[in-house]
């Protein structure tokens, strides 16, 4: 039943995803009364399908009817980071990044540019210099940074602000962001987040052909990793219905990323006695569960531990997969499968550290929340083995499956905010 047809206002929260677009409807009274999801249809627009879905498939009326939009259609912006320092600007212009929705491609020194094997990105990112520090030294090193071949759109500073007249001359029509750190060397990097989600609402309206989509929404079409980490602070702030004990570990696994969550008390002492943003996001672009199957299932293959990871999932029938992923062959792997193998990948990863940029320590965790895709694919009893052989051994499991994560972050967004 289509709860429009009977004259009253409705609302539609939709997430124009990589490979399906998902929406939920409310009714007049604000409950809940319908969702579900609609395959992305590649022979046209994403913006184009996500508008007749909404017209057509929900009946949705303009002036009558109300619709929040979020997406991550378009993966999030590719970004490249050179650093003044690798210790404080590099790491914490890249956690704004992310932070934002983006996706950093490589963080660097330009002293480390030859072991980066950088690849062309969207934008890039200049960050470093101490706020009112001696600028001569500085300068030289954007010399350094102007000299090495990057290949970019555009390019975002966020380093001393006293540079901001020596950059654009470098760089003409560069952005200046605030410095991401502060006079005292603590974290201050939302300025730098706000100003690279502004740069991800831009690519999608205009590249990603979703201008025509922004006429329905009354807020601005966000990243959707932003939603999800609105909520993830909301929820520990404690000001949602949403209850889960910190430290909360929050693990959104899709078609194409898995995105987690997590705060600063989580991050190992062995990343040394630097401050840490308090809520951080990490993006592995190559763990997803349809678009990027044939990568998580290579590194499933590779991966040190994979032995342990079939017996605690499914110990009857763990030889025969164990040979089968050795010798290349995934074909018999399931959607659920490929669901848990991107959270043990994780989670191994976050352990190690080596592309979070800081190791996690898990046996830290309380809660772990596991929302997206998986939350409809994944059984409780399985991930909870997954989560206690990679570290977390006294976590309890949440699954977010009726997307109340989601729909918290969408119902927060401000309408006010809403671009033109």
């Amino acid at each position: 039943m289509n709860p429009a047809r009977d004259g009253r206002p409705n609302r539609v929260f939709m997430d124009v995803g990589s490979t399906i677009i998902k929406y939920v409807r409310f009714d007049a009274a604000g409950a809940i009364s319908d969702g579900g999801y609609f395959p992305r249809d590649y022979a046209q627009a994403v913006g184009a399908q996500a508008a007749a879905i909404l017209t057509s498939e929900l009946g949705w009326r303009p002036g009558h009817d109300a619709a929040r939009i979020c997406s991550s259609a378009n993966g999030g912006l590719g970004v490249g980071v050179i650093g003044y320092t690798e210790r404080f600007s590099a790491r914490w212009a890249a956690k704004a990044a992310f932070n934002s929705g983006a996706n950093v491609r490589w963080a660097t020194t330009t002293q480390d540019w030859p072991r980066t094997g950088a690849a062309a990105v969207d934008l890039l990112v200049l960050a470093g210099g101490a706020e009112h520090g001696p600028t001569a030294r500085q300068e030289a090193w954007l010399d350094q940074a102007k000299a090495l071949p990057v290949v970019a759109d555009a390019v975002v500073f966020a380093g001393n602000t006293a540079l901001a007249a020596a950059v654009r001359a470098r760089w003409p029509g560069a952005i200046i962001a605030g410095n991401v750190a502060g006079d005292d060397l603590r974290w201050q990097g939302d300025a730098l987040a706000v100003v690279l989600r502004e740069a991800y609402l831009r690519d999608l309206v205009q590249s990603k052909g979703l201008g025509s989509l922004q006429s329905h929404s009354e807020v601005p079409i966000m990243p959707t990793p932003a939603v999800v980490q609105e909520s993830f602070a909301a929820i520990l702030r404690g000001e949602t219905a949403i209850i889960l004990p910190a430290p909360l570990l929050l693990l959104d696994i899709g078609g194409a990323t898995t995105d987690v969550f997590y705060g600063g008390e989580l991050i190992a002492d062995d990343a040394g006695s630097r401050p840490q943003p308090p809520i951080n996001r990490h993006v592995f672009t190559h763990l997803g569960v349809s678009a990027s199957r044939a990568t998580v299932l290579e590194r499933l293959s590779l991966a040190e531990r994979l032995g342990e990871f079939l017996r605690v999932i499914d110990p009857a029938d763990a030889d025969r997969r164990y040979h089968a992923l050795r010798e290349g062959d995934g074909s018999w792997a399931t959607p659920e499968l490929l669901a848990e193998a991107c959270l043990f990948l994780a989670l191994a990863e976050c352990a190690s550290g080596e592309r979070t940029g800081h190791r996690l320590a898990l046996e830290r965790v309380a809660a772990v929340c596991i929302t997206g895709g998986a939350s409809q694919l994944c059984r409780v009893p399985r991930l909870e083995r997954i989560v206690r052989l990679c570290g977390a051994r006294d976590a309890v499991i949440r699954r977010d499956d009726d997307y109340r994560i989601w729909i918290e972050g969408m119902a927060r967004l401000d309408p006010l905010a809403r671009q033109e």
